[in-house]
């Protein structure tokens, strides 16, 4: 008994970890592109978008508000963000449009943080990624088709936590590995089978919960050799939270059929 009751668990335990990915699935991943101005950040929304999605243009400053468009990315939905640049400024115009890329940052799922890897690394950069603390974040060392004057092992050394990749939103070099970076964010690096069941609402995880509970306890409960009618009582409980999960009624039957190997007093 407490063998079965265990790989239950188990079972429900492997659907509630899906829940994440299901919510995902469902509502899209919201990824943030953020950085300091003209380091080619709505360049790589255009290509991770594959269309011209955002103006872009050599000077600085050209996006002043955010920018949102959904795309799939090897089937799941993401919502893609161009944010304005991140700097310094008295122009209440730019003031209230890195306002705006803060708060789209604090509720991404993910950041994607673009640096100009033909140019020096700039102090703000490393505040800027400080700022960020345990955010998931992608870090973008972008240009990569130009000589490259960034200190890359430096960038790699102070954010060992951070994926870093090199892109170029003229040559497409890296973008797909990218892109392979940001689907791992949503499948913790394993791919998904489509014929995988996937929690996708918070009432089916709130169900799920209950009965991964009830289970627990009846395994527990066959560990320290509780009678049968007791471990009952709990497994009833998990099977109606299923039971209201699939939208069936769970009959006397079941657990007769789950018992019927087992003598009382053993």
């Amino acid at each position: 008994m407490e063998t079965q009751l265990a790989s239950i668990a188990q079972r429900l335990s492997k659907l509630l970890l899906s829940a994440r990915l299901g919510f995902i699935a469902k509502n899209g991943l919201k990824v943030v592109i953020a950085g300091r101005p003209n380091v080619g950040k709505s360049s790589l929304m255009n290509c991770l978008a594959r269309t011209d999605r955002v103006i872009v243009t050599p000077y600085a400053g050209t996006t002043r508000d955010t920018v949102e468009t959904q795309i799939q990315i090897q089937g799941f939905p993401v919502s893609i963000v161009d944010t304005a640049g991140i700097q310094e400024t008295s122009h209440p115009i730019e003031i209230e449009g890195i306002k705006r890329t803060k708060a789209a940052v604090f509720e991404s799922d993910v950041v994607l943080y673009v640096m100009d890897a033909s140019q020096e690394g700039h102090p703000d950069d490393d505040a800027l990624l400080r700022d960020l603390g345990d955010k998931p974040k992608i870090i973008v060392l972008n240009k990569c088709d130009l000589p490259q004057n960034v200190n890359e092992r430096r960038i790699r050394l102070q954010n060992k936590n951070a994926a870093i990749f090199n892109t170029s939103c003229i040559t497409h070099e890296g973008i797909e590995w990218l892109e392979n970076e940001i689907v791992g964010f949503i499948t913790h690096g394993k791919a998904q089978s489509s014929e995988e069941v996937v929690v996708s609402s918070v009432r089916q995880k709130h169900l799920l919960e209950k009965a991964f509970q009830n289970v627990t306890d009846a395994t527990n409960g066959a560990r320290s050799q509780l009678s049968p009618e007791l471990l009952a009582v709990d497994v009833r409980l998990a099977l109606d939270q299923l039971g209201a999960l699939v939208g069936e009624v769970v009959t006397d039957d079941i657990l007769e059929a789950l018992f019927s190997q087992f003598c009382v007093g053993k």
